[in-house]
């Protein structure tokens, strides 16, 4: 009989130790997924820029929404002309769209003109609990169009449209050309 209370006792430590294991293992696995990140958080513009340094035009000079890198339009400019009258014209710029990136992404990009306006577009957290603003830039005209961020905390800036779950890293990033 001892030994058969032995064998119990045996085998319920051993069934203990498997779900802590398991349990410890789920918990690991969903701080990993908690913990994930924008890989493009660092270059958001955390502070409110003067409108008269966001002048200019910006043309797409990377994209991550697909392979091919630029040759992704098949020829088509990207850009964003942004004037100092609080007016802008964009060619070939995203749609306001909620979700991934539809497989036919490039042939959504639409062109407008309008108003543009500085906002925030987000928040940048860097695990200490503070959160900050993402300030981007809001596009304002007929047709809907995806608010954009600001990257840079100083002149001159830099335009990014995050496109999707931002922990996947889907971005067209538009430099500043004059």
């Amino acid at each position: 009989m001892e030994d058969h209370l032995a064998t119990e006792f045996g085998a319920s430590q051993c069934n203990r130790k498997n779900r802590v294991r398991v349990l410890f293992l789920l918990i690991l696995g969903l701080l990993v997924q908690g913990c994930q990140y924008d890989p493009y958080a660092h270059l958001f513009t955390t502070k409110r820029p003067q409108e008269a340094d966001l002048t200019g035009l910006y043309v797409l000079t990377e994209q991550t929404v697909s392979r091919g890198g630029l040759s992704a339009l098949g020829g088509k400019p990207c850009s964003v002309e942004i004037r100092s009258d609080g007016t802008f014209t964009g060619t070939n710029i995203p749609p306001w769209a909620s979700g991934e990136p539809a497989t036919n992404f490039f042939g959504t990009l639409r062109s407008a003109t309008g108003k543009w306006r500085i906002e925030g577009v987000g928040g940048v957290d860097d695990g200490s609990g503070k959160v900050e603003t993402h300030w981007g830039i809001y596009l304002d005209s007929d047709t809907k169009l995806e608010p954009v961020g600001l990257a840079s905390n100083k002149p001159p800036y830099s335009l990014i449209y995050t496109l999707g779950d931002p922990d996947a890293g889907q971005v067209l990033i538009l430099t500043r050309i004059k």
